[in-house]
């Protein structure tokens, strides 16, 4: 329910010798028959998380092509972090959430712009795979842990500095 449908099929119109592939589970109720006629269009359904890389492997340019709608609108996706690891481009929708990425994400205010990104990212998908790849590692667990010790140890020296205010 979050695809923008007529996004993909627009790329897929307009890019004829490139495959899109959609992984993960499609919900009861959505309707993807569009997705599944159209040619270059591919839906592989649920893949198990340690067989992800293999299919990120494969991929040229990464895409989070999520409808602008309430349900999205501030939603963070978590596949950015894995599509950055990958330093392949990486191109999204405008969502409110990604906005800690704009400067490593080509972030499209609307279709035309997404497929222009695409196209741009294709073109030379080796500009900014330096940054990408730098912004999955700070983004990595171990530098979330060490930021939250960091958090921790100013929270223990506050409590320590009140404890001994109060002591005096």
């Amino acid at each position: 329910e979050r695809l923008d449908q007529p996004l993909l099929l627009s790329l897929a119109a307009e890019l004829p010798a490139a495959r899109i592939v959609l992984a993960g589970r499609v919900k009861p109720g959505v309707d993807v028959s569009r997705l599944q006629a159209a040619p270059g269009i591919h839906l592989l359904g649920y893949v198990p998380y340690e067989q992800l890389p293999g299919v990120l492997r494969e991929a040229d340019v990464c895409l989070v092509p999520y409808e602008v709608n309430e349900l999205t609108r501030s939603c963070n996706p978590l596949k950015v972090f894995e599509y950055l690891a990958t330093g392949r481009p990486v191109v999204a929708t405008a969502l409110d959430g990604l906005e800690w990425c704009e400067d490593v994400v080509a972030i499209a205010g609307d279709r035309a712009a997404f497929r222009a990104a695409v196209r741009e990212a294709l073109a030379d998908p080796e500009r900014g795979r330096r940054a990408r790849l730098e912004r999955a590692r700070a983004n990595g667990w171990e530098a979330r842990v060490d930021e939250l010790e960091g958090i921790l140890r100013e929270a223990r020296t506050l409590h320590e500095e009140r404890a001994a205010r109060r002591a005096a």
